[in-house]
């Protein structure tokens, strides 16, 4: 289940879902008693137990917005390129890709593989992205602080039971 928090944060062009599943998860029984309730004309419960989920998933959306938020910021400061670079594309794009390629990057940002790869040789030397092989033709890049933030996220006592962190496969 996902609500969507309209307008919650004004950086967001598009409504952000509320990861409500894990509070009515967490809720057990609770929840299930609640719905029971609710079908034979009694709110309140179910009502407590959704405000209670929206109230961790939004605790939990700000804490993950505000650690991507300051990420963010940390890499700006270490970027000198000028405004028009594409290179600030690519950094608004690492957090939810955060491993790239030369011809990723090409085709996705509908640039030369030239200024791609210029972009890429600028956030390496800023220390954002590190290089690793998919294989002797390509290359890949990641980006280990955002790894390291999205695994933060997933192991987040908000949602204890996601399964693995991520890891770079590097046969990818």
């Amino acid at each position: 289940m996902t609500l969507h928090a309209q307008g919650a944060f004004q950086s967001s062009p598009a409504p952000l879902p509320l990861p409500l599943s894990e509070g009515l998860l967490r809720a057990g029984s609770g929840y299930f008693d609640a719905l029971d309730k609710y079908r034979h004309g009694d709110l309140d419960p179910i009502v407590r137990v959704l405000a209670r989920a929206v109230e961790d998933a939004v605790s939990f959306s700000l804490r993950a917005v505000a650690k991507v938020e300051q990420l963010n910021v940390d890499w700006c400061r270490r970027i000198n390129a000028r405004s028009d670079s594409i290179v600030w594309k690519v950094l608004e794009d690492l957090i939810t890709q955060p491993i790239v390629s030369i011809p990723y990057l090409a085709h996705t940002l509908r640039v030369s593989k030239p200024a791609a790869m210029r972009a890429i040789q600028l956030l390496a030397t800023a220390e954002i992205l590190q290089s690793s092989f998919r294989n002797r033709q390509q290359k890949l890049w990641q980006a280990p602080e955002a790894v390291d933030l999205l695994n933060s996220l997933v192991t987040d006592p908000y949602v204890p039971s996601f399964p693995h962190p991520i890891r770079l496969n590097p046969n990818l």
